[in-house]
């Protein structure tokens, strides 16, 4: 038995049993360094709560920066730009900025539940923030108190950016709790766009500006709070039948879906076969536009240890390997020939898991018909093949 090139004739095409597919809880995720930053709260009719806050460092552009004794802050601002917005974009927010007290460092390993310490004593906050089509940043006024601490503190923190970062470790970003179901939206944030910054705008014998930035140098970390109580997902969860009807996923680290394959050594009774193509097809519950699908899944399976690894067909690359979602069909289509090979040539038939791509810096979750739903919308393996 083999994987046969494209472009030889194929004789039949069938589906192998029934997936079996159950949901299973959170787990944490590095969430360090990632494109996007994310912080809004969100009531998610069906996932229940999530909150999304996040920390980063803003850094000099130069060294040795020198206040005038004589300088006073006008007024000092945080802005960010954000590039999505996640749920329900009507719902005004507030969010609120805390100084960092705990030095964050490049070398360090960053996740979704890591306690970093920050004062309890907010240096800024923004309300009633609803996002705009006309724009996509955020400006948060900071305390003017803060902003003269900065004028006011000895030049020695200023002469490099390890002095500074030494004086003032970052900020953290954190929304307050929105408590009314379908309410709320979770925010992606750009933060290496030059358009976010802190900006400190100041007068010595004239009007002055000064921007500390964020850059690539900047430790960014994403920190992810969700609450499935009363939820859809948490009766799903707390549901011990391996094969449910419906199955979820979610970014930000949340539920995950657990796919066990059928028997596959009903493939040998069909005799000497080739299998030309071997695809996982997934339905999605696509119904709420306020709660888009991922727009791509991955597939990875779990070893004794628990361990998640890539299956084979990972490896030939995005066209091969597929999982984006289609919006017409509303259904994901994975080809995994490579991975039933390899189970049919004697390796183990591990467990997979369907996880989110990109889970660290994105919102969006989705709803997947299960190996037990309607025939017509359930998760199926589909091998078309030839018969020598």
């Amino acid at each position: 038995m083999g994987v046969q090139p494209p472009g030889e004739r194929i004789d039949a095409a069938f589906s192998i049993g029934n997936p079996e597919s159950s949901t299973l809880g959170p787990d944490s995720i590095r969430t360090d360094q990632t494109v996007y930053n994310l912080a809004g709260s969100s009531y998610d009719p069906v996932f229940g709560k999530a909150q999304a806050s996040f920390y980063s460092q803003v850094r000099l552009l130069t060294s040795n920066v020198v206040f005038s004794s004589a300088s006073v802050v006008d007024s000092i601002v945080l802005t960010l730009k954000y590039h999505t917005v996640y749920g329900n974009s009507s719902t005004p927010q507030t969010f609120r900025v805390y100084e960092i007290t705990q030095a964050l460092a490049r070398t360090n390993s960053y996740y979704s539940n890591s306690a970093i310490g920050f004062s309890a004593m907010e240096i800024g906050s923004i309300q009633n923030f609803i996002p705009s089509a006309l724009s996509s940043q955020i400006n948060i006024k900071l305390n003017n108190d803060f902003g003269q601490s900065l004028l006011n503190a000895d030049p020695s923190h200023f002469v490099n950016n390890e002095s500074f970062l030494n004086f003032f470790k970052g900020f953290y970003v954190k929304p307050d709790v929105d408590a009314v179901p379908g309410n709320g939206s979770i925010l992606s944030f750009d933060l290496l766009s030059a358009d976010s910054k802190m900006t400190l705008y100041y007068k010595d014998t004239v009007q002055k500006t000064f921007d500390f930035v964020i850059n690539e140098n900047s430790v960014r970390v994403n920190n992810f709070n969700l609450d499935y109580t009363g939820s859809e997902v948490a009766t799903a969860l707390a549901d011990p039948n391996e094969n449910q009807k419906l199955v979820y996923v979610q970014s930000m680290g949340g539920v995950r879906t657990k796919i066990k394959l059928p028997d596959l050594t009903t493939v040998l009774e069909e005799g000497n076969l080739v299998i030309n193509k071997a695809e996982f097809i997934i339905k999605a519950q696509d119904d709420n536009l306020n709660y888009p699908p991922p727009a791509r899944l991955r597939i990875v399976a779990i070893d004794s240890l628990g361990r998640f690894l890539e299956i084979p067909d990972f490896f030939e690359g995005s066209d091969h390997y597929g999982g984006i979602y289609n919006a017409t069909t509303k259904e994901y289509r994975f080809n995994i020939g490579r991975h039933l090979l390899y189970t049919l040539k004697g390796k183990p038939n591990y467990d997979l898991l369907l996880l989110p791509s990109g889970s660290a810096a994105n919102a969006n979750r989705v709803v997947l018909y299960g190996g037990a739903a309607e025939e017509d919308k359930r998760m199926r393996l589909q091998i078309t093949y030839t018969k020598l």
